[in-house]
């Protein structure tokens, strides 16, 4: 084919992303506007940017120039809603923060955080340009990794029986199921001190499907829907059982994502359609998973739409929670803006010190009693003024984001610099994604790596690193123990959009 004609018909096709992009963009904002006199402020002139910057990458995913799990296409799909949707259903629903002193007009905060977003959306796209150019040159020259079947049963086989018995034992130790739940729903704080074990049980699902895969995936009929379905849905009460009913919804979200990633990549390509379909199931489940993290066993007893409508109101935990709370940190992201603009004097920056107790999460209290205080210190101060923090009093429990944590820490004035750390693990994650061979054992553990990229934005360190350890720690050292190289291999797919 002709260079110049490629490279006319490449540019046409970008220009239909730009037009598509500030199309869908204006068609939503108008009917927010339609709908709502409050959204005439200044504040949706950066949001309504900052919604075309990152659609660019959603409407390239959805139009298939890059690949299903490509991560600039996931975090296209989360970060439209991310960065333009949930400002506008923030100011739309009139929501605010509970337990805190709110600013007279949230827009005034939401308009400042609209301009961070969008100067920090611009650097992203550029940092992802430009770290993705230079990781191109290392792209082909990856060995292949594949895993040996006999190893991987060898191995995991033993740690499948004792995560199992560790779970058990969990639930033994609360007096059975019932009694775990209900301890949960007390919340008396009786799961402390078994932060390792959840970490080693809840390992189970992902091994096991893993191992499954592994054995099924040359076959002919490992590719039938009805199959897939089905793993899908025991693979999902597995994370109900090991972790799940512990009101952790990210644990049970985002190991569904990963399930379905490795499906993608080992069995079948899942289409978009199904992806969207999929996200709607998701973002039904965290409703639901919400209401019982408020409610606790009571969800269980709802027998009607109007029983679970009053839960819903009495734990204020709607679907207004779920894709402002659960899918966003506007609110938490304005209010901190409006304290260090506002009210400077009542709290100090941090100055990294909040990274530093982040980190130290790793090392034991028993090893380490007086390890210096996480993100939690600055959160309480953030909210109460300076030196209220009391680690056996109140504390917040709040989760700031990228953007929301530097602030705590640097201030303002230099946040969008923080998308340059967001580009460049995004364009590793992709130089990972184009440079394995198709079937290297590594793609067991990519679908978790792309959602990192989502939750580097929404998550502060300390949980970031928490996710880490818990989910990717074991999972990774059995694919190295398990695989052996390759010479030879094709790599997995070829991106479209540069």
């Amino acid at each position: 084919m002709d260079k110049s004609m490629s490279l006319k018909s490449y540019e046409k096709s970008s220009l239909l992303t730009y037009a598509f992009s500030i199309i869908l963009t204006t068609i939503i904002m108008l009917l927010f506007i339609y709908s709502s006199s409050d959204m005439l402020h200044p504040f949706i002139i950066p949001t309504y940017i900052s919604g075309v910057i990152i659609c660019f990458d959603l409407i390239d995913w959805m139009r298939g120039r890059m690949s299903v799990f490509d991560p600039i296409g996931f975090l296209g799909l989360f970060g439209y809603h991310f960065f333009f949707i949930a400002p506008l259903l923030q100011v739309y629903w009139a929501r605010g923060m509970t337990y805190v002193i709110e600013p007279a007009d949230w827009r005034t905060w939401l308009l400042g955080m609209g301009i961070i977003n969008m100067i920090g959306l611009i650097i992203y796209r550029i940092s992802y340009n430009y770290f993705g150019r230079r990781k191109k040159s290392k792209q082909n020259k990856t060995k292949k990794m594949e895993l040996n079947t006999r190893k991987l049963v060898a191995i995991t086989v033993p740690i499948l029986v004792i995560t199992f018995a560790l779970q058990t034992y969990i639930y033994l130790s609360f007096g059975g199921i019932s009694g775990y739940i209900n301890t949960y729903s007390s919340g008396e704080g009786s799961f402390e001190g078994l932060g390792f074990l959840f970490l080693i049980a809840e390992s189970f699902p992902i091994i096991f499907l893993i191992l499954l895969i592994q054995i099924i995936h040359k076959k002919k009929w490992s590719k039938n829907y009805i199959l897939l379905l089905i793993i899908l849905a025991v693979y999902f009460v597995l994370k109900l059982y090991f972790g799940g009913l512990r009101g952790s919804r990210s644990n049970t979200l985002w190991g569904l994502i990963w399930a379905v990633g490795i499906i993608h990549l080992f069995i079948r390509p899942i289409g978009r359609k199904a992806i969207i379909v999929g996200s709607v199931f998701l973002l039904g489940f965290i409703y639901i998973y919400g209401l019982y993290k408020g409610a606790g066993e009571e969800i269980f007893n709802a027998s009607s739409t109007a029983e679970l409508g009053e839960i819903t109101e009495e734990t204020g935990r709607g679907i207004e929670t779920v894709l402002l709370g659960d899918l966003s940190r506007t609110s938490t992201q304005a209010f901190i803006l409006h304290k260090l603009v506002e009210h400077p004097d009542s709290y100090t920056l941090a100055k990294g010190r909040s990274y530093i107790g982040d980190v130290s999460i790793l090392i034991p209290k028993r090893i380490y009693p007086n390890r210096q205080p996480t993100k939690v210190k600055e959160g309480t101060e953030i909210i109460r003024g300076k030196d209220t923090y009391n680690p056996n009093g109140y504390t917040s429990s709040r989760i700031y984001g990228l953007t929301g944590e530097f602030m705590l820490n640097f201030g303002y004035v230099f946040a969008p610099l923080v998308f340059i750390l967001l580009g460049y693990f995004v364009s590793s994650v992709r130089s990972v994604l184009y440079s394995l061979k198709k079937g290297d054992s590594r793609f067991y553990l990519y679908p978790f790596l792309v959602i990192m990229c989502f939750l580097i934005l929404v998550q502060d360190l300390d949980n970031l690193i928490f996710s880490i350890t818990k989910n990717l720690l074991i999972p990774y050292f059995i694919i190295v123990l398990s695989s052996q190289k390759k010479e030879r291999g094709s790599n997995y797919e070829v991106t479209v959009r540069s």
